[in-house]
């Protein structure tokens, strides 16, 4: 089975209108979620509040593009001409994702690779069952 791994580092321009009071840890950072409004609601930003600088509202073009060709065709990677960046596959010997991010999105290999390391070298077994 195939496999796309992301990661969305673009802390957004309007933070505090998408984020609300309740979580304003995550103003002027990336948060976990804070990738939903680029890929549902660009065509409500008013609607929200929400002020999109032109390097999101390209960021939020592109990944849409590429959901939409993913749900077409189960591969985000179509070479959609509006979309140049091809998007690979996910593979335990390339290790290539997609790093969603303005002002452009680039490719990356190996993501975190170090901290799973560190960890690793630790004993954390992320998988296993926790001891109670």
């Amino acid at each position: 089975s195939s496999a796309w791994l992301y990661q969305f580092d673009h802390p957004m321009s309007f933070g505090e209108q998408a984020w609300g009071n309740n979580f304003t840890e995550c103003y002027n950072v990336t948060c976990h979620g804070g990738d939903l409004p680029f890929i549902f609601y660009p065509s409500r930003a008013d609607e929200f509040g929400f002020t999109w600088t032109e390097d999101e509202s390209t960021l939020a073009r592109t990944m849409r593009k590429y959901w939409a060709s993913f749900a077409a065709t189960s591969n985000p990677a179509s070479g959609d001409p509006d979309v140049p960046l091809e998007w690979p596959e996910w593979t335990s010997s390339d290790k290539q994702s997609m790093l969603f991010s303005t002002p452009a999105n680039s490719i990356q290999k190996a993501l975190m690779e170090d901290t799973c390391d560190f960890f690793d070298s630790l004993g954390y077994d992320f998988v296993g069952e926790p001891d109670l």
